[in-house]
Formats: C-alpha cells, structure tokens, sequence
C-alpha cells in the first residue's frame, strides 16, 4: 500500500518540479586580441610553413602581450588539430590553426590564486582574391589578417 501511495504522490507533482536550474550566463566579459597574424602553409611545395602574429590580453589586472612565430616540421602543414605553445610557462599561451578556424587558450592565476584557462575560437573565413585575406604564392598559401583580430573568451575552466 505504501508503495502505491508513493507512486500516486509522484504521478501527481508537476513536471516542472524535477526541472533543473537553467545555466546562467558566464560571468566573465573578457576579449583578447590578435595583431600582425600571418600564416604560410607551404605544405604543398615543402616550403617551411610558420605562423607570425601577436597575442594580447589587455585586461589591466591580467595584461599580457607576447609575440609568437612558430615553423613545425619542414614540408608540415602549419594546420593542427592539436593546440601548440606559444611562449613558456607562466606565459601560457596555446594556438590551434585550422583552416577553419582559429583557437587560442590562455592561462592565468586570479587574485584569489586560483588558475584559471579562457578558450577563444574565431572562424577564419579565408577569402582569396581583390580584397581578400588568402593568396597563393609560390612558397604556398599565405593568410592573413591586416585589422586587430577580436577573440572573446567563450569559456572559463579552473
């Protein structure tokens, strides 16, 4: 009898009432910037590939500005699907370069000594042509981005 009474009280709750909390919004307004970016894939024509460009957090507290330029392997693409170091510890910055899209994850320690790690992802809508940010050279594909490049923090892990 217990049993049936319990299954009744359950069946007449609401459904609403088991219904988690709705996430909230992040509380976090943080963007960094991409200056100077410049990529040569070479992978076509075993021409060192390279990535060139300037990272830069601004916040007054966390203000960071390091300058990267990378080669991997001769003949490999400068296209990754893993994130590589920019930089050395604490100056923690990673890159991943697609060619699809640009990733970066920085790392910093809070005022209240937590370590915290932003991830930023910008598409790259590669456009060669008049006006474009794509062109093909005889080293290989040369991309880039002439105007500061806008990166906002998406996620926060600590």
């Amino acid at each position: 009898m217990h049993s049936i009474l319990s299954l009744s009280l359950f069946l007449a709750l609401p459904p609403f009432s088991f219904a988690l909390p709705a996430p909230s919004s992040p509380p976090f307004d943080i963007t960094w910037y991409v200056t100077s970016f410049e990529v040569l894939d070479g992978s076509a024509t075993n021409t060192p590939s390279y990535a060139s460009f300037t990272f830069v957090d601004p916040r007054p507290e966390y203000h960071f500005n390091i300058s990267c330029f990378g080669f991997p392997s001769s003949g490999d693409s400068v296209f990754s699907p893993r994130m590589r170091r920019c930089g050395s510890a604490p100056d923690n910055v990673h890159v991943r370069i697609t060619d699809g899209e640009v990733q970066f994850r920085r790392s910093w320690q809070s005022q209240s000594g937590e370590w915290l790690s932003g991830i930023a992802t910008q598409g790259t809508y590669w456009n060669e042509g008049e006006g474009g940010n794509a062109t093909s050279t005889a080293e290989g594909k040369l991309y880039t981005r002439t105007t500061d490049w806008a990166f906002p923090v998406t996620s926060i892990v600590g």
